[in-house]
């Protein structure tokens, strides 16, 4: 059970990065931000999952 507060990783397991940005074709985090996921505050959780369908929209994966 979660605890109050705690905001889950929007990790989906696909975990590929675009080499240009840094940032994971699977929940759009930045490797910084994936790295540091656990130290982040709730609030800064939020801040960051507010942003990922807008950065996963840009993203195009690689075909094959």
């Amino acid at each position: 059970m979660a605890q109050p507060g705690y905001v889950e990783s929007p990790c989906t397991g696909v975990c590929t990065l675009d080499l240009t940005s840094d940032t994971c074709f699977g929940c759009g985090r930045t490797l910084g931000e994936i790295e540091r996921w656990v130290f982040f505050t709730g609030e800064e959780r939020e801040r960051i999952l507010a942003q990922l369908p807008a950065r996963l929209a840009t993203l195009h994966p690689p075909k094959g």
